[in-house]
C-alpha cells in the first residue's frame, strides 16, 4: 500500500481524488480510499488535492465544461473536509487529468477571483524546479537533467516515472540531490497512481536511508502544498 510506504517512514503526500468516486462510507481493500479513510489521513497531516468530478481527459473543451469538472470536484472535497477533524484544511492543490493544459488558466482564474482555495496546479513538463528566487525564466542544467523557474502562475511539473520504475526514480531523486547546495534547492515533485507499490516504496526507502533521517537529512519529503505554502 503506497500511504503505508510512506508513514513507514513517517513522511506523507498529496491524494488527489476523482470526486464522484469518493463514497461517503465505503471502506474496502488496501488500495481503495474513500471518505472514512481520507478524514482518517487528513486528521494525520495528510494533504487532498482535486482531480476533477470524473477524470475529464478531453482537450479542447469549453471552459464552462472544465469549470464544472474542477467546481464538483472540489466541492465533493470539501463535504469530507466539513467532517473531518481538519475542518479549517484548505484544498490547494489542483492536478490537471491526463496532463492536460486547458485547465490552467481556468484555475487560475478561478483563484485570482477567490473562487476556491486552490492556488496551484499541478500538470506536465519539467518535474525539476528551482525555487530559490521564483523565477520563471530561470534555469539551471547539468549532464543528463535540468530544473527550471516557477512563479506564483507557474504550473508545477509533474513525473511519471516513478509510479512505473524504482530505477528511474531512485535515479532522479540522486540526480536532484547531487544537484542541489546551500544556494540551489530543487523541487522535485513526483506521482504514481494504483499498482505501483513496489516502485514507489522503492524510491521512499532510497531517499530515506541516504538523503532523509537514515542518511545526510537534506531532503524535505511533504505534500505538494505544504511544499508550495512554504515558497509563499
Amino acid at each position: 500500500n503506497q500511504i503505508n510506504a510512506f508513514n513507514n517512514v513517517g513522511w506523507k503526500a498529496t491524494l488527489f481524488m476523482i470526486g464522484q468516486y469518493v463514497d461517503d462510507n465505503r471502506q474496502e481493500d488496501a488500495w481503495i480510499t474513500d471518505a472514512p479513510k481520507l478524514r482518517t489521513l487528513l486528521g494525520q497531516g495528510w494533504a487532498i488535492g482535486n482531480h476533477t468530478w470524473t477524470h475529464f481527459c478531453t482537450e479542447g473543451a469549453s471552459n464552462s465544461e472544465y469549470l464544472s469538472e474542477i467546481n464538483q470536484g472540489y466541492a465533493r472535497l470539501m463535504d469530507v473536509v466539513n467532517t473531518s477533524p481538519r475542518t479549517d484544511y484548505k484544498v490547494n492543490a489542483f492536478a490537471a487529468p491526463c496532463f492536460i493544459s486547458d485547465y490552467n488558466q481556468v484555475i487560475l482564474n478561478q483563484r485570482n477571483a477567490a473562487a476556491s482555495s486552490v492556488k496551484f496546479v499541478e500538470t506536465g513538463g519539467n518535474p525539476f524546479m528551482l525555487v530559490d528566487s521564483m523565477n520563471a525564466s530561470s534555469t539551471y542544467s547539468n549532464g543528463s537533467g535540468s530544473a527550471v523557474g516557477i512563479d506564483f502562475n507557474s504550473t508545477i511539473g509533474r513525473d511519471v516515472d516513478m509510479q512505473s520504475s524504482g530505477s528511474a526514480g531512485i535515479a532522479k531523486i540522486n540526480w536532484a540531490a547531487a544537484n542541489s547546495n546551500s544556494s540551489r534547492h530543487i523541487w522535485f515533485n513526483s506521482l504514481s497512481h494504483g499498482s505501483s507499490e513496489s516502485a514507489l516504496t522503492a524510491v521512499i526507502n532510497h531517499t530515506y536511508n541516504n538523503y532523509g533521517p537514515n542518511g545526510n537529512n537534506t531532503v524535505w519529503v511533504a505534500p505538494s502544498e505544504q511544499i508550495y505554502a512554504y515558497l509563499l
